[in-house]
């Protein structure tokens, strides 16, 4: 095995534990994020409802935006 080849993996962090706080960019409410909620995961607003995409997870702090809503495709 070559020593300077590295492995890249695609990961995406993860909550794990602790209390990561999140802002909704739509109302500003603050809340926790769930124990397992992952990067490019889509959860609610606990306060206004709306979809939220979670962008990055730096430490105790997460970034999300409005998830943007695609139009369903029925096998048309």
């Amino acid at each position: 095995m070559n020593p300077s080849f590295t492995y890249s993996y695609n990961c995406k962090k993860k909550v794990t534990n602790k209390m990561v706080k999140c802002e909704c960019p739509s109302c500003f409410f603050e809340f926790e994020l769930d124990d397992g909620t992952i990067e490019g995961e889509v959860i609610p607003c606990p306060d206004c409802v709306v979809d939220l995409e979670i962008v990055k997870i730096e430490g105790d702090v997460a970034t999300a935006q409005v998830a943007e809503m695609s139009e369903e495709d029925w096998g048309e």
